[in-house]
């Protein structure tokens, strides 16, 4: 009888849980607040333009039209001569210093609910990979998926990305899974509705109630809103 569990147990699908990390684990965008604590030099007037309601609209607006987001080009371009190992350092204790701080603990719970039940945990995140490896690190996860800073040869950060996840997750899934899943995605963005789509039970973090009204007519499998505290 044991045997046949066993068979049976290696012929069912492999279960996997996705989680989106800037607005779904913390209350912050990482990249950018990352950028603003280590930017000790910054111009308050730009920071307060770069931060105002109008240039949010135009800026969506204009990633709407194009697929460029012109403020995170901005944030990304400001990294341009630093020292890969510097800005490594200053990731970990930007991650277990400051983002520690704004875990959202029903989120939290859930992701340590799933590890507790064996299924495979991986972070999925637009945010840069210098940030998502030490959150991985601090929610002791091994698997994640993120924006690939750009480096040249001797270290240094051009200010560019040599890949951007923006958007484009449902198409990395594809490629990092090749055999059959059971798809959970948790996230509060709308760029990864390809993503929650694909999956067989969805968590869907809500800020605000515009956004629980509009992922609530959306179609996905499964959905459970989450309105964190």
């Amino acid at each position: 009888m044991s045997v046949l569990k066993d068979v049976n147990k290696e012929l069912s699908p492999r279960k996997v849980a996705i989680f989106d990390v800037c607005g779904t684990l913390y209350n912050a965008n990482t990249s950018k607040e990352f950028i603003d604590w280590i930017d000790l030099k910054k111009n308050k007037k730009r920071h307060i333009v770069i931060h105002s309601w109008v240039t949010s609209k135009l800026n969506a607006i204009f990633y709407k039209l194009t697929g460029t987001d012109l403020i995170r080009w901005h944030y990304t371009y400001k990294l341009k001569g630093r020292q890969q190992n510097d800005i490594n350092s200053l990731a970990c204790k930007f991650v277990n210093n400051i983002l520690s701080c704004k875990i959202y603990p029903e989120v939290h719970a859930l992701l340590r609910k799933y590890q507790n039940e064996g299924i495979e945990t991986i972070l999925m995140s637009a945010s840069y990979d210098i940030l998502i490896y030490h959150v991985a690190k601090y929610f002791n996860i091994s698997s994640f998926h993120a924006s690939i800073l750009e480096v040249t040869d001797d270290g240094v950060l051009t200010g560019k990305l040599k890949l951007d996840l923006l958007g484009i997750k449902h198409d990395l899934l594809e490629s990092i899974t090749n055999s059959e899943i059971k798809l959970i995605v948790v996230s509060d963005n709308k760029s990864d509705i390809a993503l929650l789509r694909k999956a067989d039970k969805s968590y869907i973090v809500c800020h605000n109630d515009k956004a629980e009204r509009f992922w609530k007519n959306a179609k996905l499998n499964n959905k459970v809103i989450i309105r964190p505290t």
